[in-house]
C-alpha cells in the first residue's frame, strides 16, 4: 500500500536558507563523492560508504542533472532533492535526504522547493512523491491518491484422475 502525494507547482514556492547555507547553482557540475555522502548520511547510514565511480552514478535511468538540487555549507552537501522530469505535467520527487546534523533548519523544504521551481520552469505543473511521511504534508504536499495491492485467493479443488 502506498500514498501518492502531490504539490501544486502553479502556486508560489518560497523558502528561506539559513545564512550559512547556499543552494548549488542549477547546471553547475556536482561532486559525485559529496552526492554519495549526502545520500548515505541522509538516510541515517553509519560509517563511510563504498566509493562509487562516476560511471556507476551515470547509469541511473532518466536522470536530469539540472534537477539534482543540493544545499551546501562550507563545501559539504548537507541536503539533496532528486527530481525526475523531462516533459509533461508531472515531476517525481525522489530521493530527498538531509544529513542529521543539518536537520530542522528548513533545508529539506528548500531543496524540494528549489528542485520543483526548476521543473516548473521546464513546464511541470505538479510534483508527486510516493510517501506518507509527515515532512511532505508540512511543506505543502497533499494526498492525491492511494494505491492498494489486492490479492485473490485461489482455492485448488481436487480433480478426479481419468485414464483413457
Amino acid at each position: 500500500d502506498a500514498c501518492i502525494l502531490s504539490l501544486d507547482l502553479t502556486k508560489p514556492l518560497c523558502y528561506a536558507l539559513p545564512s550559512a547555507y547556499t543552494m548549488k547553482p542549477q547546471g553547475s557540475p556536482f561532486d559525485p563523492w559529496q552526492y554519495q555522502l549526502v545520500i548515505h548520511k541522509g538516510f541515517d547510514n553509519e560509517g563511510i560508504p563504498e566509493r562509487r565511480d562516476e560511471e556507476f552514478l551515470n547509469r541511473i535511468p532518466h536522470v536530469n542533472e539540472d534537477l539534482r538540487t543540493f544545499a551546501v555549507a562550507q563545501g559539504e552537501y548537507c541536503a539533496h532533492c532528486g527530481l525526475w522530469y523531462s516533459e509533461g505535467r508531472t515531476a517525481y520527487v525522489e530521493p530527498v535526504a538531509t544529513v542529521p546534523q543539518h536537520r530542522n533548519m528548513g533545508l529539506g523544504k528548500a531543496v524540494v522547493y528549489e528542485a520543483c521551481r526548476r521543473a516548473k520552469a521546464m513546464g511541470a505543473l505538479r510534483a508527486t512523491v510516493i510517501s506518507d511521511q509527515e515532512f511532505y504534508y508540512r511543506i505543502g504536499f497533499s494526498l492525491s491518491s492511494e494505491v492498494y495491492r489486492w490479492v485473490k485467493e485461489i482455492k485448488h479443488e481436487k480433480t478426479k484422475e481419468t485414464t483413457c
